[in-house]
């Protein structure tokens, strides 16, 4: 089992406790541990004199998981609804209190699990065609209503289902309204066509949002990242 003791088992290895550890260290939350690309559940413990972080041994099948001492530990935590991380190194290993001591981090720093993560969603959804003049040929689109779904969504954009319409095009400005679930409502959020794709009879939009459009920006950041919480909360439980 893991120790709910840390404190004591931190004074019985002889070393000290530092009170004034950074703010955003989970202790005695989960953490996670990758060592040779193999992840592991752990416990934070604390912050042991200057530069050293003390974490459970992890449990492996109800074992006890010893890292390599020569391999580059990568730790992970979750702080409000984020995931961070940082990359250590092992100091020393207390098999007799079930602890390993690390090197205490330089930085910490925000994972993004890809560039521009997408979550899969399926989402019933109103996308209206802009109207448009192209300043060079003088030619006008005008204004198309027609039912779709968002496929897959991340902060910067999204991937919509559409049905065929001659007034879509890369590089058209288009606006979504959709009902989130949670109770987030979006309304004619403005976004710009990159790609189009036909498949079968719908037509594909990969769009980016509109930066200025706060309001229903906030909506899509709060829908996110109330997502990629829920996400990262299920690996950690996985």
């Amino acid at each position: 089992m893991v120790s709910q003791n840390g404190s004591s088992d931190l004074a019985g290895i002889g070393l000290n406790i530092d009170d004034s550890i950074e703010s955003m260290l989970p202790i005695e939350d989960p953490i996670q541990i990758t060592s040779r690309e193999k992840r592991y559940i752990s416990i934070l413990r604390g912050v042991v004199g200057p530069k050293h972080l003390v974490v459970d041994v992890p449990l492996v099948g109800g074992k006890k998981f010893y890292p390599d001492y020569s391999s580059v530990i990568t730790v992970r935590f979750l702080l409000n609804g984020a995931v961070y991380g940082f990359k250590t190194g092992i100091i020393r290993v207390h098999e007799k209190f079930g602890l390993i001591v690390l090197e205490y981090p330089d930085s910490i720093s925000k994972v993004e699990l890809r560039k521009s993560t997408r979550l899969n969603v399926m989402i019933s959804a109103v996308i209206t065609t802009g109207c448009e003049t192209d300043s060079a040929t003088g030619q006008t689109w005008t204004m198309e209503t027609l039912d779709g779904a968002i496929l897959d969504i991340s902060e910067i954009g999204a991937l919509l289902a559409v049905n065929s319409s001659d007034l879509i095009d890369v590089g058209h400005t288009v606006t979504i309204s959709a009902a989130l679930p949670g109770g987030i409502q979006v309304d004619s959020l403005n976004a710009e066509i990159r790609n189009v794709k036909p498949s079968s009879r719908k037509l594909l939009l990969g769009v980016s949002f509109s930066k200025v459009d706060d309001k229903n920006m906030g909506a899509i950041r709060k829908f996110y990242n109330d997502c990629v919480s829920y996400k990262a909360s299920a690996e950690y439980k996985g």
